[in-house]
């Protein structure tokens, strides 16, 4: 079986590669016009990694807030631009990468990247993954 790649931010963005994550989400912050600063020194809380269609990213843990934060393998922090992780009293939040290992191991056994999928904020764990898996038919899942 072939390693999985799961694609992250900085694949999909080139200026979050070359100027650092924490540049990125100023520029995002600054070019809406809004004068916060993410407090990077005292983060707070935590937020798990999740995968959709082979992509990293965090759902956002704020209570009014819905969005996905794309994520490298390298982030350890996270602040939401669409809230401003308000209710986080504009902290960033921890990332829980959990076992990147096996869970790389468990989605690479999937071949369609659309069904390359760990969603934590919905319930999911690596068993659900496991039990899924056994269901799999040539490396595709068709569900029950």
């Amino acid at each position: 079986m072939e390693e999985i790649v799961i694609r992250s931010l900085s694949h999909e963005n080139e200026k979050c590669r070359k100027h650092g994550y924490r540049n990125w989400v100023q520029g995002r912050i600054l070019a809406r016009g809004i004068m916060v600063r993410p407090n990077w020194e005292h983060p707070q809380g935590e937020a798990k990694a999740a995968v959709s269609k082979g992509r990293w990213y965090v759902k956002c843990p704020g209570r009014i807030c819905d969005a996905n934060i794309p994520l490298d393998e390298m982030t350890q922090l996270v602040f939401c631009t669409a809230c401003l992780s308000i209710e986080n009293d504009h902290k960033p939040f921890h990332v829980d990468w959990g076992d990147v290992g096996i869970l790389k191991e468990l989605l690479g056994e999937r071949r369609a990247i659309q069904q390359r999928n760990y969603l934590p904020h919905r319930g999911e764990t690596y068993k659900t993954l496991k039990e899924e898996n056994k269901l799999l038919v040539n490396g595709i899942y068709y569900g029950v």
